[in-house]
């Protein structure tokens, strides 16, 4: 049997090796083309570069005041990180969300030794094997290579539910709370766990927490965020329901199937049950009842299951993985201490089992057509961001040489174009779902008319009332897999006219 620090030695080993070779890999090799760059981390960042340079979280570079579907505080993380390091990019906040990752990786490791009890101890290799599978599955992989909240929201809900495991109930629910800062749907998991830890604080039990430093420092960053929020939904508060009924009109808008109504019932049932539990034995002398700790983890991952249900987005599949490996966890420390010796010799069988269906994970982007149209081979990424680059040098020459003033820039290619530009071309805007017409005066308009994985966009001549189409050009790569569309235009003086576009 390993003893606890070379049990944690260990761990702390492979998942070294295990992050460098997803950095090198995601990061390094094809930092643009896995995923490719995509509208929502325009949308999450142009308020982070907002908030670094003091200007609160302003979206005028895409023609709104704020991003109000989303809570603050993924803007505030990577606004402090970019004002840090005097620099704002889509490959530093890339970054970013590896190193979330990475560390929700490190508190899951933590996590399922506390579930997994006596069989950790006994046998190390499922626990560590369960982490290391998770954090190298595809989902997670591409996960922790998007500037999307969801990266951060890993790591905060982990975070609450570790604390509480813990008996740190201070940090725990202020935990859970930054969570809905983060990101309101990912932080149902926390959210239940934390609504099931409520007993523990009943004035009965108070003299049984013991509070630490650092434990304050989290409760005054939770306050500082959520004062934060409060204040950008009194400062313009019919935009901001605006933009939030935009965003539940999308997921109401995705059918409910059965799926979703079983696993809202049964989050509920579970929360209700663990909630009695931790009313009846919510401490053992002074120490969390090891009894609650599977309950929470079943608890946290039938929310989780529920969470990515509800959603029906993509990039909640590594929270979808998360619950699962927490259920299973669940119900392996639920078992007596007899059922442990016996199912021992099983542990590394089923590590095996776990690693082969991790593994199975990038089978399926091995495939000729990918994983929702994205593909994990090396040749087929190298020539991707090969086509990238090549395309937006070709656009910016062709903007110079017209000396372009403003351009109103595609989402997914407003990242990577500002990436590689001078600062002598033109001032770059884009648009979200609400952008508003605004007085900026374009002169050219950059559509992606064909791209990867298989996305366009539509002309946003909604944005131009009173232009016109003076020249149209298409650019194209030399493979047609990305195809540029580069609109000329004039404002008239009828602001009021719809956008005219050019002859055909």
């Amino acid at each position: 049997m390993l003893s606890p620090l070379s049990r944690w030695g260990s761990f702390l080993l492979l998942l070294s090796a295990a992050a460098i070779l997803s950095f090198v890999f995601a990061h390094a090799v094809w930092p643009l083309a896995l995923p490719p760059p995509w509208e929502d981390e325009i949308h999450f960042l142009i308020p982070a570069v907002s908030f670094a340079h003091g200007n609160g979280f302003s979206g005028a570079r895409m023609l709104t005041p704020q991003i109000y579907w989303m809570p603050s505080g993924y803007y505030i993380l990577n606004g402090i990180v970019f004002f840090l390091a005097d620099h704002a990019g889509l490959r530093l906040a890339r970054l970013v969300s590896f190193l979330c990752v990475t560390g929700a990786a490190l508190i899951l490791r933590h996590v399922v030794a506390v579930v997994l009890g006596e069989l950790d101890e006994r046998r190390p290799v499922l626990g560590t094997a369960l982490v290391l599978v998770w954090y190298l599955s595809l989902p997670v992989v591409f996960g922790a290579d998007i500037a999307r909240p969801d990266a951060l929201a890993l790591l905060t809900t982990l975070a609450a539910l570790d604390c509480l495991l813990r008996g740190r109930l201070l940090a725990g629910f202020a935990f859970a709370a930054l969570s809905v800062m983060v990101h309101p749907l990912l932080a149902l998991p926390a959210c239940a766990v934390a609504f099931c830890a409520l007993p523990m604080l009943r004035p009965s039990r108070w003299n049984t927490l013991r509070v630490r430093w650092w434990e304050w420092l989290v409760l005054v960053i939770a306050i500082a965020v959520v004062a934060v929020e409060a204040e950008r939904l009194a400062g313009d508060f019919a935009v901001y329901r605006a933009h939030w009924a935009f965003q539940l009109s999308r997921k109401a808008g995705r059918h409910a199937g059965a799926a979703v109504k079983l696993s809202a019932v049964v989050t509920f049932v579970a929360a209700c049950w663990a909630f009695v539990s931790c009313w009846r034995s919510g401490w053992v002398e002074a120490k969390l009842s090891p009894m609650l700790a599977w309950r929470f983890a079943l608890v946290f991952g039938i929310a989780a299951v529920f969470a990515h249900l509800t959603g029906k987005e993509m990039w909640y599949f590594p929270l979808l993985l998360l619950g699962l490996l927490l259920i299973l966890c669940a119900l392996l420390g639920s078992l007596r201490a007899e059922s442990v010796a016996r199912f021992g010799v099983l542990a590394i069988p089923l590590a095996a089992v776990a690693v082969l269906a991790g593994l199975a994970t990038w089978g399926i982007g091995l495939r000729a057509h990918g994983v929702y149209g994205f593909h994990v081979q090396p040749s087929v990424l190298a020539r991707i961001d090969t086509d990238l680059r090549a395309m937006t040098e070709t656009t910016h020459d062709l903007l110079a040489h017209e000396d372009a003033k403003a351009a109103l820039v595609d989402p997914s290619l407003y990242y990577p174009y500002l990436g590689q530009r001078a600062a002598t071309l033109p001032q770059d805007f884009t648009w979200n779902p609400l952008s508003r017409p605004a007085d900026i005066g374009f002169d050219h308009v950059v559509v992606l008319k064909k791209g990867y994985p298989s996305f366009a966009s539509d002309f946003p001549a909604g944005l131009l009332p009173g232009y016109a189409c003076t020249a149209e050009k298409d650019l194209s790569s030399a493979d047609g897999r990305y195809v540029i569309g580069i609109t000329t235009v004039t404002r008239g003086a009828d602001a009021a006219r719809p956008y005219v576009p050019c002859a055909s």
